[in-house]
């Protein structure tokens, strides 16, 4: 699941969340946040509109939502895995790298690495926030 910084700073730069079963989502509980997946009361509560605290529920996009969200906004991207290091003693950490581009000017690229402690949806959804920031949140 996302962090919750990184699904708040979505959600500001206009990142759209239509509530469906099973999305993951953060909720404010007055001095922490807690983590939830939506289920169908939770459906009835955020679509009916009888419910305030809904609207401060942050989305937490998987990762095929997150790459969805990109081509939405008319990028083209390419996604790769790979493992660090090359020698012992040094562990092998996984590493991603993902490269996104306008499809019509392909010289206007995003380009996300991380390594180590970085996961996968984490390294697409900061790559997400540059292309929201470009666009001015247009990934309708």
């Amino acid at each position: 699941m996302l962090s919750i910084e990184i699904a708040k700073k979505l959600k500001d730069a206009g990142l759209p969340w239509e509530p469906a079963l099973g999305d993951l989502f953060y909720w404010d509980d007055y001095d922490h946040w807690e983590r939830d997946v939506l289920k169908e009361h939770d459906i009835q509560e955020a679509t009916s509109g009888i419910s305030e605290c809904t609207a401060d529920w942050i989305f937490a996009p998987r990762l095929e939502q997150l790459l969805n969200a990109i081509d939405k906004c008319g990028y083209m991207w390419k996604l790769r895995t790979f493992l660090t290091g090359n020698s012992p003693p040094a562990p092998r950490l996984p590493g991603y790298l993902i490269e996104a581009w306008e499809g019509e000017y392909p010289d206007i690229r995003c380009t996300v690495l991380g390594t180590g402690e970085a996961k996968l949806a984490e390294v697409v959804a900061r790559a997400l926030l540059i292309i929201l920031n470009r666009e001015g949140g247009n990934a309708e």
